[in-house]
């Protein structure tokens, strides 16, 4: 994945279904991702759901992409990604887009957009492309250091999420439900580690080893494949005020993509 995010050409995606586990992380990766608004479209790390971690950037790079590119501030871009990989639930395109996983919504047809959008950069006739990728690239070398208040410019305290009261009942019901404590303590402790020291990638690689080869972890499988999983904790509530903005950020993406199209 950070070969791919360090490509010297820009790599735009198209998101046009489900996206979970390893591909919200290449997601993650892209420099900038098209998406349709259509109900098929989730994006989510259920690592945890079986026992395992996200073990390809989901503790590192997605938690920072997250937090520095959403539209509700980078703490309410946190902590949607922690709740994202502790509870292993889904989330919409629109919340995706909301926190900065998608660049742009369009109404239908991403792919002729993503098309539309490589032709252009290909003749010079669009920078968005080219601004993506030196955006990621200026975001790689920062996400080696802590990340920061955008307020205050001071370094986030884990308790931020370590003393977050949702992030607790998470861990609680880990501990009472599935024995996935383990693993949702490795996923924190990368998370917290990430948002307070820098990335942390081969932290993330070596735990998701242990957490591979453990027998929990077979468990889990077993109980997925016989088609009985155990159930997941819910996601902390959305405010009315953040549906309300999510609603109008996205409906400002969708009339910018018709816009775009009646002038072509």
């Amino acid at each position: 994945m950070s070969f791919i995010e360090g490509f010297k050409i820009p790599v735009v995606l198209n998101l046009n279904g489900l996206a979970l586990g390893g591909g919200a992380e290449l997601v993650a990766a892209a420099h900038h991702v098209v998406a349709s608004r259509i109900e098929r479209i989730y994006l989510g790390q259920p690592e945890t759901y079986i026992n395992l971690i996200p073990g390809f950037g989901g503790t590192q790079r997605l938690v920072r992409l997250m937090a520095e590119k959403s539209r509700l501030g980078r703490k309410s871009g946190l902590l949607f990604a922690a709740d994202t990989i502790l509870t292993g639930q889904p989330m919409s395109v629109e919340e995706a887009y909301t926190h900065g996983l998608v660049s742009e919504l369009v109404p239908a047809n991403s792919l002729a957009r993503a098309y539309r959008l490589a032709a252009d950069h290909a003749l010079g006739t669009d920078d968005t492309l080219r601004r993506a990728m030196e955006d990621r690239h200026r975001a790689v070398a920062r996400w080696e250091e802590p990340l920061t208040d955008e307020e205050t410019g001071a370094p986030l305290a884990p308790s931020v999420l370590a003393g977050d009261e949702h992030v607790k009942r998470y861990l609680q019901h880990a501990d009472t439900i599935g024995k996935r404590g383990t693993v949702l303590r490795y996923a924190l402790d990368l998370i917290v580690r990430n948002v307070t020291e820098g990335v942390q990638y081969g932290e993330e690689a070596y735990y998701f080893g242990q957490a591979g080869a453990s027998s929990e972890f077979r468990q889990s499988i077993a109980r997925f494949r016989n088609r009985a999983p155990l159930p997941r904790p819910p996601r902390r509530p959305t405010t009315e005020r953040e549906r309300m903005r999510i609603r109008q950020m996205v409906d400002e993406s969708l009339s910018a993509a018709r816009k775009r199209d009646e002038e072509r």
